[in-house]
């Protein structure tokens, strides 16, 4: 139901017009206090404000100027006692108004038109609805290249939303090839620090001297091969945003100097006494499970709650399964493996195979099949023998899934489903010991009849092979 409120200082005038409106099927609020009408508005979230032009302590039109401060969707029509001035319209218009309705409209004691008023509310609402819509759909396009309509990808999405604004720290975390990195420049570019510096360091890999001098700096002479003076990227990102990727594998000394410099604000070059003041948004990024890594010691309990001040975690693919036809059109509109590929399309055998597979590698994996899958096909169509063989492979019973749960058939008898993990795990061993059946039934501690009973024939479990038919 669609909520109104009505600012006039009557209250004759209030309780007509609310329940006119009310008899509608609309829920109104009103206000005589034309001050207090913003607070109010913000206070019950209306979706439409209609206002008395002369009022104190504030005017109709500076009303309107406030509330289109607070929310530029707001529709806000003005009602006033006199037939609408032209320069009281132009500059009302100008802030934003979107209707006007005059109180003498309809007869000489002062009542406005309700016919009109009804017909305007009624498109004042309709609009609000699409501008509403626009905004969430302009929003979503500036998450950088980050696609999904999947609920959980929502959930990210607004998230990202509300912390973007704000200087909060924040720890991103999810497995590799989720899109982390993606979330991290969307924080950046939706925040109030878009026309700063963003810049990114992968913790990983990098030997801890020179990992604290690319991010603390160094003065000359500190170490060898230190023959400059080198600002770290603390520095270099000050007044922007600084992403610490893979922070999980950062060494437990520099993990104490980081929290330092998270508290502070200030960092200290490698070599030097004094320290530099920074002005940096901090946001980290890990697919390592840091709470566990706590209890183990490998990871400062202090830095990951100065770190995890909001928390974004990103879903993996399996888990979003439904957001895989939009990545697949995303992929193929913006590849440039081939010309003319955002004319190709993918068969319906194809998109069922790939929304049946598991996906280790997330998202990143997939822009990778489907860009191999470009180069591959003939014609305008991806089809089923232009991905990967691993797609067409049955999953193993012994392998787990992605959710950590044994890969299973639908129900069959206990010992059927015994016979058929036990048949895999001497193919297993065998394959091992490269064919040496013998050597496999020794590390399987079982006989080597035993070996041959369990690997008989699939297709006819009655003819079990022994080792003279070998």
């Amino acid at each position: 139901m669609s909520k109104i409120l009505i600012v006039d200082d009557k209250e004759s005038y209030l309780d007509m017009l609310s329940e006119a409106l009310r008899l509608k099927g609309y829920e109104t609020v009103t206000e005589t206090d034309s001050a207090r009408a913003i607070e109010v508005a913000k206070k019950n979230d209306v979706d439409l404000v209609i206002s008395d032009y002369a009022m104190s302590p504030l005017t109709g039109l500076e009303v309107l100027r406030e509330l289109k401060r607070w929310d530029e969707t707001l529709p806000v029509i003005l009602i006033t006692a006199r037939q609408h001035q032209p320069e009281v319209v132009r500059e009302a218009e100008r802030e934003g108004c979107l209707e006007f309705i005059s109180k003498a409209a309809s007869d000489t004691q002062g009542l406005v038109d309700f016919n009109d008023l009804f017909g305007k509310v009624n498109t004042a609402l309709k609009l609000r609805k699409l501008l509403r819509e626009n905004q969430r759909l302009r929003n979503k396009f500036r998450v950088e290249n980050i696609i999904g309509t999947s609920r959980l990808m929502e959930e990210v999405f607004s998230l990202i939303q509300k912390v973007a604004p704000t200087d909060c720290t924040v720890l991103i975390h999810g497995e590799s090839g989720t899109g982390k990195e993606l979330v991290a420049r969307a924080l950046h570019s939706l925040s109030n620090r878009c026309n700063g510096p963003m810049i990114s360091i992968n913790c990983a890999g990098m030997p801890e001297q020179l990992l604290e001098s690319e991010l603390f700096g160094h003065k000359r002479g500190s170490f060898t091969n230190a023959f400059t003076d080198k600002r770290g990227i603390f520095e270099e990102a000050d007044g922007g945003t600084l992403l610490l990727d893979e922070i999980g594998t950062l060494p437990l000394s520099l993990q104490a100097k980081l929290l330092r410099a998270l508290q502070e604000r200030e960092v200290r070059r490698v070599g030097e006494n004094t320290t530099i003041k920074v002005n940096v948004r901090i946001i980290a990024a890990t697919n390592r499970p840091l709470p566990e890594m706590m209890k183990t010691g490998a990871f400062r309990e202090d830095l990951y709650y100065r770190l995890s001040v909001i928390p974004i975690e990103v879903p993996p693919l399996r888990d979003r399964k439904e957001d895989i036809a939009l990545l697949i059109s995303h992929f193929i509109k913006h590849s440039q493996t081939r010309p003319m590929c955002h004319e190709i399309r993918i068969s319906p055998d194809a998109l069922d195979m790939l929304c049946d597979y598991n996906w280790p590698g997330n998202v990143r994996e997939l822009q990778n099949i489907i860009e191999r899958a470009l180069v591959l096909c003939d014609g305008h169509l991806i089809r089923v023998e232009d991905l990967p063989a691993k797609l067409r492979e049955k999953p193993s019973l012994l392998s787990p899934s992605h959710h950590g749960d044994p890969v299973l058939p639908a129900f069959v008898p206990l010992q059927e489903l015994i016979s058929m993990v036990e048949r895999e795990y001497c193919q297993r061993a065998i394959s091992h010991f490269r064919g040496d059946k013998k050597k496999a039934a020794e590390a399987l501690k079982i006989s080597l009849p035993a070996v041959y009973r369990k690997i008989r024939s699939a297709d006819d479990p009655s003819n079990p092979i022994s080792p003279e038919q070998e």
